[in-house]
């Protein structure tokens, strides 16, 4: 096979898991992706969904057929996952008081079509060639559908991460049921309060629980924030030693929604 058939194979069909059989017979599965601007053939690195390798002209020759794997009807489709992540959004905040905004917001984006739901999550989820032909039109675009649709006290980023399954998760607390329950009470607290330490600086006034794991320093806290007047929480996993890693924004004791990686 050359290469700018198999690139033409992938453009088409968009980036996933293709199944490639070799002209002894052989056959594997693996995740592929054309280099935006280029003739360029990659496979995704493992866990990976932005970067990968280039496979070498040489090694596709090898290559008899390529075809993309179809997703099996019986799991739980992106899209289903995406809106059922709004679902719980909408849930453990009206649980909790964190983050009317949010809960709110969910609301209204829920009760839109599913049709127009389904249309947005195909525009956020574009091929990512596509994308960075016109990355500005794309977030422009992004950002006036996510108010149409109402959901506009979501950053784009956090759209695009509850895209995909793990975009919500439980916080992984040492002593599970303890430290639900205190930040539990620290929540409702702070609601009643509308401050966890009135009087005390910004940098003080937060409610927290932080801990050290194997591989991540972990902090979850909970605050009144002024400038919105509503009760906010967030959850941290930190390199050792580092300022870097993954944050998320506590929708209740023990659940948080995925914002970014840094």
């Amino acid at each position: 096979m050359l290469l700018e058939t198999a690139c033409q194979t992938v453009r088409e069909h968009g980036a996933g898991t293709y199944r490639i059989c070799s002209r002894d017979g052989r056959s594997t599965t693996r995740r592929l992706f054309c280099n935006p601007g280029t003739t360029l053939l990659c496979e995704f690195l493992p866990r990976k969904r932005r970067t990968g390798t280039p496979i070498s002209p040489a090694e596709i020759s090898l290559w008899d057929t390529l075809a993309k794997v179809k997703t099996s009807s019986r799991t739980q489709s992106s899209f289903d996952i995406f809106r059922h992540n709004f679902v719980l959004i909408e849930r453990y905040t009206t649980s909790s008081g964190l983050w009317p905004s949010k809960c709110a917001s969910a609301k209204r984006f829920l009760a839109n079509p599913t049709s127009e739901l389904r249309a947005f999550y195909d525009h956020l989820t574009i091929d990512l060639e596509k994308r960075h032909k016109d990355w500005t039109a794309w977030y422009q675009k992004s950002e006036k559908e996510a108010v149409r649709l109402g959901a506009d006290a979501f950053s784009i980023d956090e759209l695009c991460s509850l895209c995909r399954r793990g975009g919500i998760k439980n916080i992984p607390y040492p002593h599970k049921e303890h430290d639900t329950a205190y930040m539990a009470a620290a929540i409702r607290k702070m609601i009643e309060q509308k401050s966890p330490h009135s009087g005390m600086p910004l940098e003080q006034s937060y409610e927290r629980l932080s801990w050290r794991g194997p591989r991540y320093d972990h902090d979850a806290r909970v605050r009144w924030d002024n400038s919105s007047d509503e009760p906010r929480g967030w959850y941290d996993e930190e390199y050792h030693g580092c300022g870097n890693g993954y944050y998320w924004i506590m929708l209740d004791a023990s659940h948080a929604m995925f914002v970014e990686k840094d």
